[in-house]
């Protein structure tokens, strides 16, 4: 009989509404384990009770021997956590990168640079890696970094490896590379703990998969007995089998579930005018693809693996062409050529990243509010007018939390503040369709609260909205309507 090696008993952790709520989990020594569930299920919750970052407010852990309770918080050099960014340092080679960590655990003071060297080239080699220890970290691509920080538990001796949701932009040869290695790292008898979103990834190495929702623990499948229907049916929640079947078979199906897929925020008086129409639209791994919008109204796209929503929009901002059909924005066929395209037929795009790069640094906020709508309220199209620049500031920026708003710079307003900008700026240019790329899902509460603030003035004139996100509870909390996305893979 194996040994346990991680054991979580009724813990509570986090913040309420994100909270783990009596959350129990069992890994045996040696064990392969995926954890999956939905944005805000509790998995970045249950990472930061293992890492060290968030505090047990109720309920056991024990962990290789050791049990922390109630205010503790855990502290464990015998686990290793790959979390969504890389934590290797670029300007180091990938020998140096593992030789800091082995010198903090091993209590090394001298080591030998080609002792290093030869070691580190020994352990790629006997895991396959087509990788050499003198390369610089930031050399490598996004696997390889992965690969190499797995390789840090082989050097240091560290038995239980988490693995945070990494894989959502993960190419296949890369994921197949990470897949080879976890295999061999399996048969050493590691114990290793995925943490994902999606579908499991690693059905054919699992052990067990582990079902999240809402915080709590809701279903265990094993080899025997895994469906992905059923699956679907427990980490969402729902109990409509033909929903739950489609998005398990891959087949997108929004005629089927027009306007009744999932209950989101109710039915916005929109204008009844058709907005946004789109017709037998085929995309890589889509098929048949059909989708009418009104006039104000807030529409989500949803799929578990974030890919065939991620597709579509890519669709309409003009990043990628469609295979097949059509689409139309008020009647007039539309084939964006390009993302610089977009803005010409009054349409915007909220990029995922929007909050880095909504302000330009150097700047002032009225500037910056202005940078949409310069050509239309310059004299000339060349020469700023003032006068409307110092309206503008005035109008909008006692929305800001600054205290002098429009000669702040760019580079000093917070988070919030870059967020109403970006979308003060959409306001000022009056969009028909506003297209959002999952800004949603790292979102705190604020933040939410200020986009469907806006949301709600932008609808108001007659915008469409149209969310693409993973993130199915925030979701039904900001959309008139949910379509449930797939792919044929």
């Amino acid at each position: 009989m194996k040994q346990e090696y991680l054991s979580i008993r009724n813990l509570i952790a986090g913040e309420e509404g994100t909270q783990l709520d009596r959350f129990h989990l069992r890994i045996s020594q040696g064990e392969f384990v995926e954890l999956m569930g939905i944005e805000g299920s509790g998995k970045a919750q249950l990472t930061g009770v293992l890492t060290g970052n968030v505090r047990i407010r109720s309920g056991r852990v024990c962990i290789a021997g050791h049990t922390y309770g109630p205010g503790d918080i855990l502290r464990s050099t015998n686990i290793l956590h790959i979390g969504s960014t890389p934590s290797l340092a670029g300007s180091l080679t990938v020998a140096e990168n593992v030789a800091l960590l082995t010198r903090s655990r091993k209590l090394r003071i001298l080591v030998h640079r080609r002792e290093i060297i030869d070691r580190v080239n020994f352990l790629l080699s006997e895991f396959g890696l087509a990788i050499r220890a003198e390369t610089r970290a930031d050399e490598l691509g996004e696997g390889e970094k992965r690969a190499v920080e797995l390789l840090r538990a082989v050097e240091n001796d560290i038995p239980f490896i988490l693995i945070s949701d990494i894989f959502q932009t993960t190419g296949q040869a890369d994921l197949q590379m990470i897949e080879s290695l976890l295999r061999k790292m399996k048969a050493r008898h590691y114990t290793i703990l995925v943490l994902g979103s999606g579908f499991p990834r690693f059905i054919d190495l699992d052990d067990r998969i582990e079902v999240i929702r809402r915080g709590r623990h809701v279903r265990t499948f094993y080899h025997n007995n895994y469906d992905r229907e059923a699956y679907v049916r427990w980490s969402l929640g729902i109990q409509d089998p033909a929903l739950a079947r489609a998005e398990a078979t891959g087949h997108a199906g929004i005629s089927s579930f027009h306007g009744t897929a999932l209950p989101a925020s109710g039915k916005r008086n929109s204008s009844g005018v058709q907005r946004l129409t789109i017709r037998d639209l085929e995309l890589p791994g889509i098929h048949n693809i059909h989708l009418e919008a009104e006039a104000g109204e807030i529409i989500g796209l949803y799929d578990m693996n974030n890919r065939g929503n991620h597709e579509l929009l890519q669709c309409l901002t003009g990043e990628n062409r469609p295979l097949g059909g059509e689409m139309f924005l008020d009647g007039v066929p539309y084939a964006p050529d390009s993302p610089d395209d977009i803005s010409r037929k009054g349409v915007d795009f909220l990029p995922h990243n929007i909050l880095s790069c909504s302000v330009v640094e150097g700047m002032s906020y009225s500037e910056n509010l202005e940078l949409s709508t310069m050509r239309k309220h310059s004299l000339l199209g060349i020469f700023v007018k003032k006068r409307v620049q110092d309206y503008l500031a005035d109008e909008y920026g006692k929305e800001l939390e600054a205290e002098d708003p429009g000669h702040i710079k760019g580079r000093d307003l917070n988070i919030n503040d870059r967020m109403r900008v970006a979308l003060q700026r959409i306001l000022l240019h009056h969009p028909r369709l506003l297209l959002i790329e999952d800004v949603l899902s790292d979102m705190n509460i604020e933040l939410l609260r200020i986009e469907t603030e806006y949301f709600s003035r932008l609808t108001e004139s007659g915008c469409t909205i149209l969310i693409s996100s993973p993130n199915l509870t925030v979701l039904r909390q900001v959309t008139d309507r949910i379509i449930v996305l797939g792919t044929n893979t």
